[in-house]
């Protein structure tokens, strides 16, 4: 295995999720009379983007079964690995300069994506304007979920790489932990 899925396996807190897929997964078997459910929640974090800004465009592509990583490609011009990336970097604050790195593109190219990205997805950016613009004036964030992320010690400057998007991620935990409950309920049990 590569060294990433040997730390997967062997990492603590493992659990079937982080198994890799295949052979490995299939070491496993439920007990008698039960069986292990497996369940994606389909580009999660795009989706809680697109409910938290309000893109119409992005919920549509949700509602409509579609993946958001092909429409993205399709409305930015780029093939679908690139929008992926694209979608989950600028959601979690990466800059041009960091999406060209990643995507092994020009500075210039992932800044051209970028921009096209907010011309197609425009509620988006004001999503993440107003996200930063809290931050500035109340020093804390509020998730969905009315969570409280506190900044007590920012300073006016650039808000750091990543500061509002991280809660992105608490949205999806919640909605995973949803997603759990609403499996228990329907008689789905460990």
């Amino acid at each position: 295995f590569p060294s990433h899925d040997r730390e997967r396996i062997f990492g603590s807190g493992t659990n079937l999720q982080n198994i890799p897929k295949g052979v490995c997964r299939r070491m496993f078997i439920a007990d008698e009379g039960k069986c292990f459910i497996e369940g994606d929640l389909s580009q999660a974090e795009a989706r809680v983007v697109a409910y938290l800004a309000e893109e119409e465009q992005m919920i549509c592509v949700f509602e409509e079964g579609g993946d958001i990583h092909d429409a993205t490609a399709k409305a930015i011009g780029c093939d679908r690995v690139t929008a992926k990336g694209i979608n989950f970097g600028l959601n979690y604050g990466r800059t041009a300069h960091g999406l060209a790195v990643g995507l092994g593109i020009s500075v210039k190219k992932a800044q051209d994506f970028i921009d096209e990205y907010f011309r197609k997805f425009p509620k988006v950016r004001e999503f993440m304007e107003k996200a930063k613009n809290t931050v500035r004036r109340q020093r804390f964030i509020q998730t969905i979920t009315r969570r409280r992320r506190r900044f007590p010690d920012y300073n006016m400057m650039p808000i750091p790489k990543g500061v509002v998007y991280k809660d992105l991620s608490e949205e999806e935990k919640h909605e995973i932990k949803r997603e759990m409950e609403t499996m228990n309920s329907a008689g789905y049990r460990d």
